[in-house]
């Protein structure tokens, strides 16, 4: 059980909001683990200069635990612990190339979508 003060990355559990999509993509963990791991990584390679924040990974693996979308809000994520920068963030991943924006409008949440290679 989590308590208020635990400090811990969020996991999958805390964050039960992924959008199931049209064809399932769920995956097993590690392998997700590893495709993300993969994608920050070639990005850093190719863009040493623009490199999104190490804490991108944990990040990415909380909001896509196996599926390929995620409606949480930003409250959500810094509630989970990845802090007051999240926009930022999550700004800097969709530049990267790494997510998808998907705004659903009048107060519906915004759908981001994993994109890995």
């Amino acid at each position: 059980m989590r308590y208020s003060t635990d400090r811990r990355p969020a996991t999958p559990a805390t964050l039960p909001t992924a959008v199931p999509t049209a064809v399932p993509t769920a995956v097993p963990m590690a392998a997700r683990r590893t495709a993300i791991l993969a994608a920050v990584q070639a990005y850093n390679q190719a863009h040493p200069d623009a490199l999104p924040p190490h804490a991108s990974v944990g990040l990415l693996l909380a909001m896509f635990p196996g599926e390929s979308g995620f409606t949480g809000s930003l409250a959500q994520l810094r509630a989970a612990g990845f802090g007051s920068a999240i926009s930022e963030q999550l700004r800097a991943l969709v530049a990267a190339g790494l997510l998808s924006l998907q705004p659903n409008g009048h107060g519906a949440p915004t759908t981001y979508r994993l994109l890995l290679p």
